[in-house]
């Protein structure tokens, strides 16, 4: 890792019998090294596209991202969003799948031409250019019945009192689906929303959003686990990466924060607290190799006090201020300690 390298590299390491001596520790924080907040990326006023977002590790500052997009909505479609990339060195990827379908009327404002005087319909065309085919009851949809809209968008399923109401299916112009319970109109109950480039959410709906407990998945094979309220990652859950990192803890609104154990591929793993996606209070952080630190961080970084233990029983047990060595320690080696100032 690079701290471990950094670490390394400093004068004290090369020391094998190490007196009682004193010194200052000013070294500068690792470049790179900065916490790395996911954020969102609005598409409408609605349910929202978000990011999944590695954060900054003590290794190289990387993130890298999977993203999807969280959408049940109703009538009529503006003109879809297009993809966007971040495409200098270093640049965050948003990958913005195009928005489905987009509210600009409520479907209750899709009422018949005429009435229509029977119960079963092979097809009545609505206000909004819609085409309903189905059962009424008066002049309510109720019961089974399929909707066709202009650009292409269809729902099948229950119908009560002129909305969608119990099991239903809504396939939007852009290949979007979604296959679940309706309530009221409204995506409800128990759900599956698949995305045209593979992405899929199955768990929870209230209200037209993702809440309760829930599994998203990316078409690259990253997977969320746990719970959500509206449309956000919240309380407990389980990211599993497509590389094999993964973090298991606690979220608000997406973000890592709260209790939790982040495990990269390479054998890195920390545990303990997080704020917005970065380290930040007490943890222990361990490598490959067996080094491991055990502390306080701030912003991603080592900072406060901790204990910075090698391989070869080696320590360090002082301050920390950016990533490094800062002020009063104790230095351990071979038997032999040393105070730092």
């Amino acid at each position: 890792s690079l701290l471990g390298q950094v670490s390394e590299h400093t004068s004290f390491l090369h020391l094998d019998v190490i007196s009682r001596i004193r010194a200052s520790w000013m070294g500068a924080a690792n470049a790179g090294c900065h916490p790395f907040r996911c954020h969102e990326c609005a598409l409408f006023d609605g349910p929202s596209s978000q990011q999944l977002c590695y954060p900054v590790t003590e290794r190289n500052g990387e993130h890298r991202t999977a993203a999807g997009v969280l959408s049940l909505a109703q009538v009529c479609v503006k003109v879809p969003r297009s993809r966007s990339t971040g495409t200098a060195p270093g640049a965050v990827l948003e990958l913005q799948v195009p928005s489905c379908v987009e509210r600009d009327e409520d479907l209750a404002d899709c009422v018949p031409k005429t009435a229509p005087a029977k119960v079963q319909s092979s097809g009545s065309l609505l206000d909004c250019g819609a085409v309903y085919s189905g059962e009424w009851q008066g002049t309510q949809r109720s019961g089974h019945g399929v909707l066709l809209w202009p650009n292409g968008a269809r729902y099948e399923g229950g119908w009560l009192d002129d909305r969608e109401h119990g099991f239903g299916r809504f396939c939007y112009p852009s290949g979007d689906r979604y296959d679940g319970e309706w309530r009221a109109g409204r995506a409800h109950g128990h759900g599956v929303y698949l995305c045209a480039d593979g992405w899929r959410y199955t768990g929870q709906w209230s209200d037209d959003k993702q809440t309760g407990v829930g599994i998203e998945e990316w078409s690259d094979g990253s997977r969320y686990t746990g719970l959500f309220e509206l449309n956000r990652k919240q309380g407990q859950g389980l990211i599993e990466w497509a590389d094999g990192s993964r973090y298991e803890g606690q979220f608000i609104h997406d973000d890592l924060q709260g209790e939790g154990t982040y495990c990269w591929s390479d054998g890195r793993k920390f545990a303990g607290q997080w704020h917005r996606n970065g380290m930040e209070g007490k943890g222990i952080y361990t490598w490959g190799n067996g080094q491991f630190y055990d502390g306080n961080y701030h912003a991603g970084l080592k900072h406060g006090h901790g204990t910075l233990t090698w391989p070869d029983g080696r320590f360090y047990c002082g301050q920390w201020r950016n990533g490094a060595q800062h002020g009063w320690g104790v230095l351990a080696s071979k038997g032999q300690e040393g105070e730092w100032e």
